[in-house]
């Protein structure tokens, strides 16, 4: 009997650990001493975004956030909100398309529909900047909703700011932190380096 339950222990503790260890499609984050860099095995990704007041965090909301490749960071002093994945870019339907499938998502959990939404372009990002309501008057609440579309890949950024700021201060303080993100490709030239993303994904890669 003992035996058994040793077994049975043993067996728990492996189904545990490979549950727990990270896969080839899973993100992996990496500190520097001014920067966390983001890399996904099976990409030729690497992304770098300053680390500022920025800390990982753990979104417990489930759903998209449940992705394996989901990250999720928050500048608290500045009330800062970084997140996003890498996808698959067979995913990608543009950015029309995205912000309707939100508004659905936002109605059917009782929200009300994003603000003075605009379509813009940062760089080779294709950006959605919005407002959303918030119950305090002098505080606005902006999001800039990012994609950069390569190599098979979609890289999706949300950027979030909750401000006391101008509108437009806050805005500009999302795009400045775009701006700021650095995605490099594996091997690549130097020249091809820039502020967007050079990678390719496995299709099994989606959410």
């Amino acid at each position: 009997m003992r035996i058994a339950q040793v077994s049975v222990i043993a067996l728990i503790l492996a189904l545990f650990v490979g549950c727990a260890t990270p896969t080839a499609e899973s993100l992996r984050v990496e500190r520097t001493d001014d920067a966390y860099v983001l890399t996904v095995p099976v990409s030729r990704l690497r992304m770098s975004m300053p680390k500022g007041g920025f800390t990982q965090q753990t979104n417990r909301l489930g759903g998209p956030t449940a992705n394996p490749r989901y990250f999720y960071f928050v500048d608290a002093r500045r009330a800062l909100f970084l997140s996003g994945w890498f996808e698959s870019q067979e995913r990608f339907k543009g950015i029309q398309a995205l912000l309707t499938e939100q508004i659905v998502s936002w109605r059917r959990n009782g929200l009300p529909a994003p603000k003075n939404v605009t379509f813009e372009r940062v760089g080779e990002w294709q950006v959605i900047c919005y407002e959303m309501q918030t119950p305090i008057a002098e505080l606005c609440d902006i999001h800039v909703r990012a994609s950069w579309i390569q190599a098979g890949t979609w890289l999706d950024l949300h950027l979030s700011v909750a401000s006391r700021e101008t509108k437009a201060a806050a805005k500009e303080k999302l795009v400045d932190l775009l701006r700021s993100i650095r995605v490099e490709e594996e091997g690549a030239h130097p020249a091809q380096v820039s502020n967007g993303s050079v990678f390719a994904l496995s299709r099994t890669l989606v959410r």
